[in-house]
């Protein structure tokens, strides 16, 4: 067991308010989130480039399954977090797993990158612009004993087609 020096701290992961309040760390889900703090618990101030992290210790780590874990390394590869300096494989006669750089940590005395700082959130699934068909009526009302409310321009009783007075339109907004 290593001794600790007089006034030396003891190792811990340290989330800059500038990280946290990033559009990149909003997105995330909690897997992802969990991944990162336990990627960025491997690194020990020199080995960043190389820090060692599979799908398979992922999924051991937070007990979760090998889909969700590939999954949530992705997504952080995707938002800017992680970059993968060196890609693991089994296919290698001796197994290793994938290395990788976090962007807000000096990686072999550059400064950090922080790509995930120029993420933009973009919805999943854009909103296509599609007409709306909106029917208004226009002219008096029909029916018996039809009454105006002023307050919010709609009458009660019934519009009937062909009734005197009264108009459909159809107005499309986009």
């Amino acid at each position: 067991m290593a001794r600790k020096k007089r006034g030396q701290m003891p190792r811990h992961v340290q989330m800059p308010h500038y990280l946290m309040n990033s559009e990149a760390w909003k997105s995330l889900g909690a897997i992802p989130r969990a991944i990162y703090l336990d990627m960025a618990k491997r690194h020990n101030g020199t080995n960043n480039g190389r820090i060692t992290y599979s799908v398979r210790e992922a999924a051991e780590e937070l007990n979760i399954g090998l889909a969700t874990a590939s999954r949530a390394l992705d997504v952080l590869r995707d938002r800017g977090f992680i970059v993968c300096m060196k890609k693991g494989a089994f296919s290698l006669k001796v197994r290793h797993a994938s290395e990788w750089r976090i962007t807000d940590f000096i990686c072999n005395n550059d400064l950090p990158t922080r790509e995930f700082m120029r993420f933009e959130n973009k919805t999943r699934y854009p909103q296509r612009k599609r007409p709306v068909a909106v029917v208004e009526a226009f002219g008096s009302c029909g029916g018996s004993e039809a009454i105006e409310n002023p307050s919010d321009g709609s009458c009660s009783g019934s519009v009937e087609a062909g009734s005197v007075g009264a108009s459909v339109s159809v107005v499309e907004h986009i």
